[in-house]
């Protein structure tokens, strides 16, 4: 399922102040819950987005379509820039 990246923090995710925040622990994907039930998967299962493994996190926030990933992470630094059409393959 093609997903268009809506989010991303990779200027600023290595600046010390955010590091204690709870978003910088995560390797989550965030994901609608329609778009989850779309690809049928649930909160807690793993996903592939791009080379990367990252856990579902369902939230109703997100927009219908898109999904919200954490960039400068380790398991995300491969990722396409923002604003590229990705795959969401469920494992």
């Amino acid at each position: 399922v093609s997903r268009r990246a809506m989010l991303s923090a990779c200027v600023v995710r290595r600046a010390a102040a955010l590091q204690g925040t709870p978003i910088a622990a995560t390797n989550s994907v965030k994901l609608h819950p329609e778009d989850a039930f779309g690809i049928g998967v649930s909160h807690g299962a793993t996903v592939i987005l791009g080379s990367a493994a990252l856990a579902v996190d369902i939230d109703k926030s997100v927009p219908k379509g898109g999904f919200i990933v954490s960039l400068g992470l380790d398991a995300t630094l491969d990722l396409p820039p923002t604003g590229s059409i990705v795959n969401i393959l469920k494992r």
